[in-house]
This record gives C-alpha cells, structure tokens and sequence, in this order.
C-alpha cells in the first residue's frame, strides 16, 4: 500500500504564530491566563494548551478579574474586545494577520461607498470578527444566496480566508453582472488555496483519501468537500484510532492531507497506523 502525503498539510503560518504566542504568553505573562473560545479548531491543540494552564471561557461574564487575556487567532468582535479593556487585562492578540487585512479591506470598500457582501459562514468566528468591524455588510454562504439579491449600484466583495476558491470565481462573475459599480479582493489565504489545489489533484490519482483535522475547523471540512468531489472514497478523521481497517481493503494508493490547524503529531500518527 502506497501512502502519499500532500506537501502543504498541516499547520499554516497563522496557526503556528497564534500557539507560540500562547505558550510564551503561559510561561511569561501574569496569572490567571484565559480565553473565550479555542485559539484554533483543533481539540488536540487546545487540551495541549489547557495541560499547560490556559482557562477557556465560554463568555465574558465567566472572566476573572486580572490576570491576561489571549485573543484567539481567528479574532473577536469589535464589541467584546472593547468591553476586555474596560476590565484591564493584559491583552495579547494572536489574530491572523490576513484576518486583520479582510477586515481592513473591507473597510476600505465600506468607506467608498460600497455595499459589502463578506463570502463565507455566518456562525464562523472569522466572519464574526470581520463582519463586526463594518457597518453595513450581508454574509453570505453560498453562491445560490447571491443568485437572490437585488442588484446593487456599488458592491464590494470579500472573502473569509478558507472559503472555496472556486465558489469566490463563480461569486466575482455574477456580482459583475449585477451591480454597476462592483470591486472585489479576494481574500482567500494562499495556503488555504495551495492546499486545496494540492488535495484536488491529490484525491483524483489516489484509491483513497483522508482528510485529518477537525469537524469544527472549516478549513479542514473544505478540503474534505473538495477531495470528496474528486474521490467518494474520501473520510475525514480527527485523529488516528477513528480510522477503521475496512476502509483499507483492497486499497492500492491512499491520499493524505490535513487541516491547517492539525499538528504534525497527529499526521505522523495516522502515517503510522496506516503503515502498521
């Protein structure tokens, strides 16, 4: 049995950044050191960073007084962040980076008038935080949304970072339809495009793909769309002892890719059962 690993699986740049900025925060900033919500979608990451001493809330009437504050890499709302500095805790920000930028351009539409239509999942925090820092934008999910809008005189379009690259093309061409004025960024990460492109390619030469990570993390459910459209012997699986031995058989080539918050540990684990 052949295992083929795709070269970009696994962590991404803004993942990475947003744990080592955690874990110097855990060793070097005051207690206690707390969070709402996970700093990334991944389980196995955020019990590694619990072990360590990070306590999670849910919302912010569960936050101690004092202490630090982690912003979790996909960001939060404008609001919530105003209200945590009311409280006076030490801030420290993991937010991606290319987060930070779509919200900036977005605002950049927003402030010459355009109407802005943010592509991705309304309930993501990604799209919470983006959308919070506009005062006028729709999200919407998918491309059939878009088909039932009024035409606009000036649209702005942007994209969460792990949207479909395919669906954004198919979004761009029917906005330039319906508005006059239209202007668009497409705001998908490249490694979130890398990464599809590679597992598109990838699950069309192999008998079977695997897709490891997360069912929370969106990223990692879109690859598995992807994959699952060019291969329907496709599963995704958040760690190695879900994978079932029947899937295996006779099984030439097996494929493998991974969610952009999957820790390499856990991909060399999967490596290891299927070898064994």
């Amino acid at each position: 049995m052949q295992i083929i690993l795709a070269k970009s699986a696994g962590f991404c740049y803004g993942v990475k950044r947003a744990i080592e900025l955690a874990k110097k925060t855990l060793k070097r900033c005051p207690k206690p050191i707390q969070m709402i919500g996970d700093l990334v979608h991944n389980e196995f990451v955020v019990n590694d960073l619990k072990r360590q001493g990070l306590c999670i809330c849910q919302d912010i009437k569960q936050l101690k007084d004092g202490g630090s504050f982690i912003i979790k890499s996909h960001g939060l709302p404008l609001w919530l962040i105003k209200k945590l500095k009311k409280r006076g805790l030490v801030t420290i920000d993991t937010t991606c980076p290319k987060v930070k930028k779509v919200a900036a351009l977005g605002k950049f539409l927003e402030n010459r008038g355009y109407w802005v239509v943010v592509f991705g999942d309304k309930n993501h925090d990604e799209v919470k935080t983006i959308s919070s820092q506009l005062k006028n934008s729709l999200v919407i999910e998918k491309v059939i949304e878009a088909r039932k809008l009024k035409k606009y005189q000036k649209i702005g379009l942007i994209s969460q970072t792990t949207k479909s690259a395919e669906e954004f093309n198919e979004l761009v061409k029917l906005f330039e339809r319906r508005s006059i004025d239209f202007r668009y960024f497409n705001t998908i990460c490249p490694a979130s495009q890398i990464r599809q492109a590679e597992a598109c390619q990838l699950a069309g030469k192999v008998d079977l793909m695997l897709v490891i990570g997360s069912k929370k993390s969106a990223n990692t459910r879109r690859l598995y769309e992807i994959c699952r459209k060019n291969n329907p012997l496709t599963y995704l699986v958040e760690s190695d002892n879900l994978i079932k031995p029947r899937w295996l058989r006779n099984i030439g080539k097996i494929g493998l890719t991974a969610g952009a918050s999957t820790p390499r540990l856990l991909i060399k684990r999967v490596v290891a059962r299927l070898k064994n």
